[in-house]
């Protein structure tokens, strides 16, 4: 066996060292004393080379030993130890050296030159197979080496070896082990071995459980099986292998007790059935998916009686299904409701319907039915699933819902939904069923209905309001609430008319007047009780009445005329106006009365005609008087009258005298209308007095006179002649006119008439007054608080003044007080004479703080109505603190707690113009402030003393910033000890000042004709000089079009862009040239400010070929005969084209020959039709027919085709050979690849020249045999119809040519041939796919990072194997770029571009993998998110492999870095190493380089140039090391700027700074630490930060130069201990003043450092120098070693005796 297996059984060997010699201690060296320099000094005039010292040391092993010396001034002998002066001294510039000096011992290095050797050459032993793991099973098994160290075991000496037990043994496994144990020394370089032979036998123990054979146990069984049924033999052994048991079968966990077991002996016996049956469904059995497991025991007997040990054994039995289970519903009934409206699709809400079978696989496969006993409702509903499997939810899906009526009367739907099996005829057979009853419920699915849509009304002007003028109803057809219509009126004139909101109809509501509206366009909206809403449209047309009478444009007319004048000059016109409608406003006049028969009125114009010359004798007086009536043409006819005084020639008459003059009379205030006031008198002296004629020409408002008896009274307006409202006197103008001829003379004079008052005025106090009065709680008693005035107009009026009680008072809380809390209904008084209120008691703030007072006046003179001569006020009085006493802005919303006064003004108000009043109120003195003070007035507005703010300068809105002026005024009390303040913002507001302003005075335009609704012509631009969107919208200018064309077009409001309006008809034919007004007005919102301005446009029309040619007959026909020769003239034909131009220019062809190809030939310039070729054969009995066509040269080419019939004679009988209609030479069929067989595909066409009823005119179709293609279709051999024989695929053949042959029935048939191609039409039966193989690896793309945004970085495409749009591919990203790092684009030839969308950084990401799924272009979705499936060809996964590039710099661990060493430190000494690290991946290594270096000494504060740099800087590691001696650089530093570089161009470097300090250890303290070095280092940086805040040193400079571990004072080490020197640079300190400063007792600050960075100390970092001392320890091993040496010499001397005693013996 070999070794290896045996590890793997046995475990690992364990060796035991145990060191059976004592080791030996190899102490270190040591100087002794006078021999390590110890207080050793040196004149500095001692020579070079002379020897100045010896060091001396011994080794207590007593091996050889050198020495060595640092520093550049000594040297020294290794060997003896003798010191040599190689630098000359000067003590002026050093006075001190120190030298580091050391001892080292010289050890004899042993070789491994021995084998280890074991103790025996074989090893046996026995272990028992029960013997626990972790057992020592043998260990005498000795090694022994006799080299020493590594080239031994551990040391020199001899081992034993131990044997443990790893694994539990078995002895029925295995009975015996064989190893080799190898024992290797430690020499790492030449290793010496030996091997030894180890045997180990197992004791075997009866230990061992029965194991059952051929397992495991499992059979498939069908459910129902008989009992005692054997299903299962089995078989165990005892597990032992000597001495082994009988065996006893017995079943455990048969839980359904459906088996039992036999035992057969010799570890044989059977599983068989019991009584209960085996169920497939039974709940237990269906839980574990139809398997059926217990276990079968096997039990070892002891003796054959007792019971050993056991062994279970799984058994699972696989029960199989047996249909043994019928179908069945969850429930029996279900009923539910449905609305009516239910959408298709959807299926039944809340059904929750199941059925099941318990069988399994197709054992439980049934199908489903759906039934309806009414028949109209079985193709309303689905069933789903149609086929069932075990068990599955049923879904009823809704798939018409037309019959779904509930207005029809659909109320309950009743269905079955079956489940049927297959019997063993394979006929259905239904199992089960439940029935599914459907409520159906009214949903608002009907609008309500007007009987139409448009209703016209025609209502009078005269209607009577609340009138119902129409009838007009909707009807609903839903039920309930959903068809209670509610009706509502809007549209124009809305405000007239009204409806019943129930019962509907339209009702006039207003007064109609058909002068001021003609129409009105009403909508009446109907909405049911679901909000459906229905509008119909009113037109209501308001009918004219005639409800106007002609109305002159004056009362009366008067004229001159010459005497003898035949006419007037000017002529003479009267006019009287109607302002009904046309049909009733038609004016006629006709002469009432006149005085002469000289003089008449024109019925139509009512021009004043003469019909004779002028004279004065025509009439008494010398003047013609007419009365002419206005009729207007209403029925009936309404009418007016006025009169006409024409004088004629010069009269020679006096004028009336008054009497009794002057007039003046009293009247009292109080008299009543219609009473007579006086009488006035005038006397004609050349005439009657009784034909004077009076009247008031001034003063009628108030009075009238009689004409003829000249009283005088007082009018209806008798309330207007009220003394207390009008003036005290009223002069009133009386006219008197006589009756003289030829004209009548007049007289004037002036009636004063007094009014006298009467006491018939009640008081009233004055209402602008102020009636709020605030009042300090310290006013004294006895004072005057306020002062009420009451006016009487009466002139003895008398009024008293009262109090009326009980006062409404209020405390600061707004409760109401009452009297009995206090006497507070004699807190004031009043003076009944003067209205003066006086406080009575004094006042409290607390108690009292409003008091509402009402006075009343009273005139005690009353005469007319006492009762009522009265008037009441009521008083406020606040009362308030001294405070609260300063004056209160009455104006612009002013409180103390927000002390704004708000007022608007408009722009451009006049200079002077006053733009408010400031006023406040005094509430102590109760009179308004007159003392104001302003502050920071704006340079528009002053403001006086009094408060007056008016306007300095234009305030133009549109220029200001800001749309306010601000300024501060102050209200100061008349006692000049108060004062207010209230700042006022005043807010410009714009006015419309400026007029909208075109660019241009006139636009000019073109459009061509029949242009397309909303093509733009021109745009139109107006400014205005206001802001736009102002708040008014001065600013904002709106567009509209007027002028004789306007109707053609539209103009946006907004931008002016003029466009062709829908349905306009623009023809150059008619209108050449268009012209409009475009009209600019600002405040589109309207108002009586807005302006307007107009602009002329002129549009030209230009012309488009819109008119077809027109031929001159509808129809030509022509007869010729078949022997006419080639070019002979048949026919001309003629067209005509409005169109101007090219357009205008008419050219023919034929279009269609029909069957008589290349017969006839037609000029295209005159339209002459030829003879082209021989007709020979051509004649027939019918015509031949063309079509020709007449084109003209516009763009687009219009034309007009026209039938042409030629009959040829026929002249030789079966002279026709038959000619192909169709298809043309040229011509191809399509037909669908998905096409089904016998479908359609071409007609071919074909005339015979000959007669038709002959068989020489009869043609048959057929195909000419020449290759397979013709199997594929199939030709009527009469009608020529061509059907497809068999199914298409265009991807395998897509074209087909065939030769289609024609032939007549002639007894020498004429035949003719062409050959035809049918093309095969791609449908879209092909998915798009990617050309990959199912395992394939993502297709690779290779990019650089940083890319631009937009750079396309690969392509990709997929096929379709269909064509043109059905083989167009669309492509998206379906997985993998959630961060959208990529974008794909379709592309031409079905490709797609993937381009970059986002910043990629490949120190970010280094690769995406994502995938794309192809689609049908027209159904690629938006987006689409999923998992990459590679069995779907649609997909291919994309990997796009970033590659580096040098974007990044080089960065250093550490940046501004400050190191110390000691100046005494070896060349090549480390003193620091640079760290760079470049994040880019496929960075180049990083170069280090030393740019530049400076040196500054910290004595002398300057700077020192350095020719050479004692250091060097490892360019590829970084290492910073000495290159020379550095002691002439002692308290000094270099400062050195070194770079990072990984790149070609500079930008791929990074510089910092390095300090390098040359140090002093006696210039040094340090820290020690409680903490390793690797834990400080962690925190340092944060520590010196901390540090330099706990000392409040922020000048200070604190360098920290080692982290190592600690050194003790006799110099060894503490590695549980760090310690750091460091050095502070500052003027403030000396080294114990700073060693103080950092071992600060009472800094609290410092010591939270200390404790938090664990700082155990602060010390010198040089150790002082101190002598050796000895240890216990060291002096306990002394004396042992001594001890033990005497004994081995006395123990020598006696064997020595002994052995020569021996000797002498023997």
């Amino acid at each position: 066996m070999k070794i290896e297996e045996l590890w793997l059984i046995i475990g690992f060997l364990k060796f035991c060292l145990i060191i059976l010699s004592k080791a030996q201690i190899n102490l270190p060296p040591r100087f002794v004393i006078g021999g390590d320099m110890a207080h050793f000094s040196i004149p500095e005039n001692v020579e070079v080379g002379s020897t100045v010292y010896k060091l001396r040391g011994t080794d207590p092993e007593e091996l050889s030993v050198y020495f060595s010396i640092s520093g550049e001034h000594f040297s020294v002998n290794k060997y003896s130890g003798d010191i040599t002066l190689i630098k000359k001294l000067d003590r002026e510039v050093n006075d001190i050296i120190e030298v580091i000096i050391s001892i080292t011992e010289i050890p004899i290095i042993d070789i491994n030159d021995n084998l280890p050797l074991f103790g025996s050459p074989q090893y046996s032993f026995s272990v028992s197979e029960i013997t626990k793991t972790g057992t020592v099973v043998f260990n005498n098994i000795t090694i022994s080496d006799n080299d020493f160290g590594l080239n031994a075991m551990i040391s020199e000496g001899f081992y034993r070896g131990i044997i443990t037990l790893a694994k539990p043994l078995n002895y029925e496994s295995q009975s015996s082990y064989l190893l080799w144990l190898k024992a290797i020394d430690s020499n790492p370089k030449n290793p010496l071995s030996t091997t030894v032979k180890v045997i180990v036998d197992v004791e075997d123990i009866q230990d061992e459980s029965p194991i059952f054979l051929n397992t495991p146990y499992s059979i498939s069984l069908f459910e129902n099986m008989l009992p005692d049924q054997k299903v299962l033999n089995i078989s165990a052994k005892d597990g032992d292998v000597k001495n082994r048991r009988p065996i006893l079968f017995s079943i455990e966990q048969d839980i359904l007790k459906y088996f039992s077991v036999e035992n057969h002996g010799n570890g044989n016996g059977s599983i068989v059935t019991t009584e209960n049956p085996i169920d497939r469904e039974n709940n237990l059995v269906v839980q574990m998916g139809g398997i059926y497991t217990f276990y079968v025991k096997a039990t070892e007997l002891i003796n054959n009686e007792l019971p050993g040990d056991e062994t279970k054994e799984l058994v699972t039995i696989v029960i199989m299904d047996q249909n043994d289970q019928s179908p069945k519903f969850n429930k029996p009934i279900f009923e539910l409701n449905i609305s009516e409206d239910i959408t298709v699709g959807t299926p039944l809400p809340s059904f929750g319907m199941v059925v099941s079978d318990d069988d399994l696989g197709e054992n439980s496969h049934f199908t489903l039915n759906l039934k309806s006993n009414d028949s109209k409702f079985a193709n309303c509903f689905s069933v789903e699933p149609l086929t069932v499997i075990g068990r599955s939810p049923v879904i009823i899906r809704v798939i018409n819902n037309s019959a779904l009526d509930y207005e029809n009367g659909v109320r309950k739907i009743t269905l079955y939904v079956a489940a049927l099996v297959t019997d063993k005829q394979k006929m259905p057979l239904e199992i089960a069923n439940s029935i599914v009853i459907l409520n159906i419920i009214d949903a608002n699915d009907n609008f309500p209905e007007f009987m139409q849509t448009n209703f016209i009304v025609n209502v009078t002007e005269n209607t009577t309001s609340g009138s119902r003028i129409a009838d007009i109803i909707a009807h609903d057809r839903d039920s309930g609430l959903f068809s209670e219509i509610t009706y509502a009126v809007g549209g124009f004139g809305m405000e007239k008319f009204d409806t019943d909101p129930k019962k509907g109809g339209l009702i006039l509501s207003g007064k109609l007047d058909y002068e001021q509206q003609m129409s009105y366009s009403l909508t009446l909206e109907a909405k049911d009780g679901g909000n459906r809403t229905t509008t119909a449209n009113i037109l209501v047309n308001v009918i004219d009445v005639n409800d106007n009478t002609p109305i002159f444009e004056h009362s009366e007319y008067r004229r001159n005329i010459r005497e003898g004048s035949e006419n007037f000059q000017p002529q003479f016109f009267i006019k009287a106006t109607d302002a009904d409608g046309i049909e009733n406003s038609n004016v006629t006049y006709t002469l009432v009365s006149s005085n002469s028969d000289a003089i008449d009125v024109d019925k139509f114009s009512g021009e004043i005609i003469m019909l004779k010359p002028a004279s004065s004798h025509h009439t008494s007086r010398g003047q013609y008087e007419l009365r002419i009536r206005a009729n207007d043409s209403g029925t009936p006819s309404l009418f007016s009258h006025t009169h006409v005084f024409i004088r004629v020639g010069i009269p020679g008459n006096q004028r009336p005298v008054f009497k009794e003059t002057p007039y003046n009379v009293t009247i009292p205030e109080t008299l009543s209308t219609n009473s007579l006031i006086t009488t006035v008198r005038a006397t004609d002296p050349d005439g009657s007095d009784e034909l004077i004629e009076y009247k008031i020409t001034a003063g009628a408002d108030n009075f009238y006179i009689k004409s003829r008896t000249g009283k005088i009274y007082l009018s209806e307006n008798a309330d207007l002649i009220n003394r207390e409202k009008f003036p005290k006197k009223f002069n009133i103008t009386v006219l008197a006119i006589d009756n003289g001829v030829p004209l009548r003379e007049t007289a004037q004079i002036t009636v004063s008439i007094n009014v006298l008052d009467v006491n018939n005025e009640p008081p009233a106090f004055r209402r602008d007054a102020n009636y709020i009065s605030h009042i300090t709680e310290k006013t004294p008693v006895g004072s005057t608080v306020m002062n009420v005035k009451a006016d009487d107009p009466d002139e003895n009026s008398s009024i008293e003044y009262v109090l009326l009680r009980p006062f409404k008072i209020t405390d600061r809380r707004g409760f109401l007080l009452k009297d009995e809390q206090g006497d507070y209904n004699q807190l004031f008084g009043i003076n009944e004479n003067n209205g003066d209120i006086i406080l009575q008691h004094s006042l409290r703030n607390t108690l009292v703080h409003v008091i509402a007072v009402t006075v009343e006046a009273r005139d005690r003179n009353a005469v007319v109505n006492i009762e009522n001569q009265r008037d009441r006020v009521e008083i406020t009085f606040f009362v308030e603190t001294e405070d609260e006493m300063k004056p209160i802005f009455l104006i612009g919303g002013w409180m103390r707690s927000n002390p704004i006064i708000k007022h608007n003004m408009f722009e451009e108000m006049p200079i002077g113009y006053n733009v408010m009043t400031i006023r406040a109120h005094d509430p102590l003195s109760m009179k308004p402030v007159t003392k104001f003070e302003m502050k920071l007035i704006p340079r528009q507005l002053a403001v006086d003393p009094i408060g007056n703010v008016v306007v300095t300068e234009r305030i133009d809105y549109e220029t200001m910033s800001t749309k306010v002026l601000t300024f501060v005024v102050e209200a100061i009390s008349n006692d000049f000890q108060r004062k207010s303040e209230a700042k006022v913002i005043i807010s410009i507001m714009d006015v419309n000042d400026h007029t909208p302003q075109f660019q241009y005075k006139n636009y000019q335009g073109s459009v061509e004709e029949n242009a397309k609704t909303g093509t733009v012509v021109l745009v139109v631009k107006a400014t205005d000089g206001d802001l736009i969107f102002s708040p008014q919208g001065y600013g904002n200018i709106s567009y509209s079009l007027t002028g004789e064309h306007a109707f053609l077009f539209n103009i946006d409001s907004v931008t002016g862009e003029i466009k062709v309006e829908s349905n306009a008809l623009i023809d150059r034919e008619k209108l050449p040239a268009l012209n409009l007004v475009a009209v600019a007005t600002d405040t589109p919102a309207g108002g009586k400010n807005r302006k307007k301005t107009e602009v002329p446009i002129q549009i030209d029309v230009l012309d488009v070929n819109d008119n077809a040619p027109v031929f001159k007959e509808q129809k030509y026909s022509v007869v010729i005969l078949e022997n006419c020769q080639v070019n002979a003239s048949v026919l001309n034909v003629t067209a005509f084209d409005p169109d101007i131009g090219l357009a205008g220019n008419v050219t023919y062809e034929i279009v269609n020959e029909f069957e008589n190809f290349g017969l006839f030939k037609i000029n295209e310039i005159t339209g002459e039709i030829k003879v082209r070729k021989l007709l020979t054969g051509r004649g027939r009995n019918n015509p031949y027919i063309l079509i020709v066509r007449g084109q003209d040269g516009g763009e687009p080419i219009l034309f007009t085709d026209i039938e042409v019939n030629i009959l040829i004679g026929d002249v030789v009988f079966n002279d026709g050979i038959p000619v192909f209609i169709r298809p043309t030479e040229e011509e191809v069929a399509f037909v669908s690849e998905d096409a089904p067989i016998g479908s359609f595909v071409f007609q071919v066409v074909g005339m015979d020249p000959d007669d038709p009823f002959t068989p020489e005119g009869q043609i048959q179709y057929s195909f000419l045999k020449d290759n397979s293609n013709e199997d594929a279709f199939n030709i009527d051999s009469k009608t020529g119809l061509i059907t497809n024989a068999v199914k298409l695929n265009r991807e395998i053949k897509e074209k087909y040519v065939l030769i289609i042959l024609i032939k007549d029935g002639g007894i020498v048939p004429q035949q003719v041939t062409r050959v035809f191609q049918i093309n095969v039409n791609d449908t879209d039966d092909n998915l798009p796919l990617f050309k990959r193989n199912l395992d394939e690896k993502p297709m690779l793309i290779t990019i650089k990072e940083e890319l631009p945004i937009g750079t396309i970085v690969g392509s990709l495409e997929a096929i379709d194997l269909d064509e043109g749009r059905n083989a167009e591919i669309g492509y998206l990203i379906i997985d993998g770029n959630e961060e959208n790092f990529f974008t794909i684009e379709d592309s031409i030839n079905n490709s797609a571009l993937i381009a970059v969308s986002k910043r990629i950084d490949r120190e970010k990401i280094s690769h995406v993998l994502f995938t794309v799924k192809c689609f049908k272009k027209r159904e690629k979705p938006k987006m689409l998110f999923k998992k990459y499936n590679k069995i779907d060809f649609s997909e291919r996964q994309i990997y796009i492999k970033i590659l580096d590039i040098d974007d990044n710099v080089p960065e250093f661990m550490e940046n501004n870095i400050t190191v110390g060493i000691r100046f005494n430190v070896p060349v090549d000494y480390l003193i620091y190493t640079l760290i760079a690290t470049d994040t880019d991946i496929e960075a180049d290594p990083v170069i280090y380089e030393i740019r530049n270096s400076s040196f500054a000494s910290l004595k002398t504060k300057s700077e020192i140039n350095i020719p050479v740099l004692p250091f060097i800087l490892n360019n590829n590691t970084g290492e910073l090391r000495t290159n020379s001696s550095i002691m002439e650089f002692v308290d000094g530093y270099f400062i050195l700027k070194v770079s990072a570089t990984n790149g070609v161009v500079s930008s791929s470097s990074i510089i910092d700074t390095i300090e390098v300090y040359v140090i002093r250890e006696r210039g040094l303290l340090r820290f020690v630490f409680s903490k390793t070095p690797p834990e400080i280092k962690e925190y340092m940086m944060q520590f010196k930060t901390e540090l330099k805040e706990a000392l409040a040193l922020s000048s200070m400079q604190l360098n920290v130069y080692e982290t190592q571990f600690h050194t003790k004072q006799d110099g060894s080490l503490d590695f549980s201990k760090t310690s750091s020197c460091f050095q502070i640079f500052t003027d403030k300190y000396d080294l114990k003043e700073a060693e103080l400063l950092f071992k600060n007792e009472t800094n609290d600050r410092l010591k939270d450092v200390y404790q938090k960075y664990n700082v155990e100390s602060v010390e010198r970092c040089r150790n002082q120098l101190s002598k050796t001392d000895f240890t216990w320890v060291q002096i306990s091993l002394l004396s042992i070693a001594s001890f033990i040496g005497i004994t081995s010499l006395i123990s020598t001397c006696i064997l020595c005796c002994s052995y020569s005693r021996w000797q002498r013996l023997r």
